[in-house]
């Protein structure tokens, strides 16, 4: 025993010395790990003006980076706030109602509008009165148009009264925007309400309202509504035919490829008409095929259709 003291003594000194290496370790890592997060929080601001601020390495359990990010919500700039939005939205557990509704009364049109926008794509129904009490202050025309849209999402045929008074609204962004939610969420009285309207512009002589048409058309996206579309896709104005073309792939009724197909024999309207069918896919295959078996049809036409 008394030989094995020395012994002893030493794994107790080594001992002791391990446990004070592990003490300072641990200081050393905290010491660290205050300084990252410190300089973290100071960097995050700046990450969020520049938009270079990876989600997938951002820690949103810290109070802190939350705050940083709230306080994103109120700037000026509408890229950083709807930045700072995307990641609280993606990588918060708030509630998307909560981190939207005071958007609606922000200073920038542009992040009223997309908080319109998230609110109706979601249906946000919590927020239908925060919605509707924008109607009486909003002065941003193009911003008017996305709150009633947001609200013919909302309330559906329930908005048919509201949205009918701005069938006779100075701005045409307005007057249109009220036209589409009368006529694809009204039901039978909004189609009452907007239809004479839509046919009005038409049978309009003017370019400007065939082409409003065609691209009302396009917004409502119903595809019942197809053989309105179908006589625009031949309109002798380019815009016209333009605006029904695009408007085509969003109705998306195979009734309307072979007078989309058609468009590929025109140079000005190959691109338009290419893209609408490349966006149908398989729907429009049927009416490609009959086209490209068509022995009427010219060389040169059947290669355009080939190349769809």
């Amino acid at each position: 025993l008394i030989n094995a003291a020395p012994f002893l003594q030493s794994d107790h000194a080594a001992s002791r010395a391990i446990g004070l290496l592990l003490v300072l370790v641990v200081i050393a890592w905290r010491s660290i790990s205050r300084r990252t997060n410190q300089g973290y929080r100071e960097a995050l601001p700046e990450a969020l003006t520049q938009r270079r601020l990876e989600g997938a390495s951002l820690n949103l359990d810290d109070g802190d980076m939350l705050e940083v990010l709230r306080s994103r919500l109120t700037s000026a700039r509408p890229a950083e706030v709807l930045y700072a939005l995307d990641l609280l939205t993606e990588r918060s557990s708030e509630p998307v109602s909560g981190l939207l509704a005071p958007l609606l009364d922000h200073d920038q049109a542009t992040v009223r509008r997309e908080a319109l926008r998230r609110i109706g794509a979601g249906r946000l129904v919590d927020l239908t009165d925060a919605v509707r009490a924008r109607l009486d202050v909003e002065l941003d025309s193009e911003t008017l148009a996305a709150t009633l849209d947001a609200l013919a999402q909302l309330e559906e045929s329930d908005a048919v009264d509201v949205l009918g008074v701005f069938l006779d609204y100075p701005e045409e962004i307005v007057v249109d925007a009220a036209t589409v939610g009368l006529l694809r969420s009204g039901g039978i009285d909004g189609i009452m309400a907007a239809g004479d309207r839509l046919l009005q512009l038409e049978r309009s002589s003017d370019d400007g309202d065939r082409e409003r048409a065609a691209r009302i058309l396009g917004s409502v996206g119903v595809r019942g509504f197809y053989r309105h579309l179908l006589h625009l896709l031949g309109d002798p104005a380019p815009a016209v035919r333009c605006a029904a073309l695009t408007s085509a792939a969003q109705i998306g009724n195979a009734n309307l490829w072979p007078a989309v197909i058609g468009n590929l024999a025109h140079a000005e309207y190959y691109t338009t008409a290419q893209r609408a069918l490349v966006s149908a896919g398989a729907e429009a295959l049927p009416a490609l095929e009959e086209a490209l078996s068509d022995p009427k049809s010219g060389l040169a036409f059947r290669t355009r259709v080939a190349e769809t």
